[in-house]
């Protein structure tokens, strides 16, 4: 009885106390956008894969709701196809700032909801630099869900863009549409 009672707390923290979670995992995203001229396709937008790492901690507020903010690094970006030139990345570094709400909705089963602001840390397009064409401030809206068990943490989330990626017109449509998945563990102060 007492190893069942143990096991069915390790799934979320004790209400009244903080967890830090310590993260890590791969990152999808693309621009999301095609340009065309004169109703042809000249460029187009895939999904590249990247990598995220960073701490989160959290406040188990009740039973049912945890606050939580972070800081991550993340890879963002996409591949381009530019029909006619070629095929090229574009890599773009953030450090991201998750503000969430955690709703736990079944044991160890979160619902998340927030907002990201990111600074932009480095952009590259085939390794020449584009930082100067890039907006350094970028701002997303994280839905996700997570599932713990024994203090591990799996965690899924989408990230709607606000913001556009790059200064230029030619480009306006450009927003980096990411989706990340982690693997985290949480150590309860």
């Amino acid at each position: 009885m007492m190893i069942a009672a143990v096991g069915a707390q390790a799934q979320r923290p004790e209400v009244g106390k903080f967890v830090m979670r310590p993260m890590a995992g791969v990152t999808f995203s693309s621009f999301g956008a095609s340009i065309k001229q004169a109703g042809v396709k000249v460029l187009d937008s895939k999904y590249k894969v990247g990598f995220t790492a960073g701490l989160e901690g959290g406040y188990q507020f009740n039973e049912w709701f945890q606050p939580s903010v972070g800081v991550f690094y993340s890879q963002q970006g996409s591949k381009c196809e530019e029909f006619g030139i070629g095929k090229y990345n574009t890599n773009m570094d953030y450090l991201t700032v998750p503000v969430l709400g955690n709703f736990y909705v079944y044991d160890g089963l979160a619902l998340k909801a927030g907002v990201q602001p990111g600074i932009l840390l480095s952009a590259k397009a085939d390794g020449a630099d584009v930082k100067d064409d890039a907006k350094s401030f970028q701002l997303q809206i994280p839905i996700g869900i997570s599932y713990e068990y024994q203090n591990f943490v799996i965690d899924a989330r989408m990230f709607i863009p606000v913001t556009k990626a790059f200064k230029s017109d030619v480009v306006d449509d450009f927003m980096n549409n990411t989706f990340a998945v982690t693997v985290g563990y949480n150590f309860q102060l």
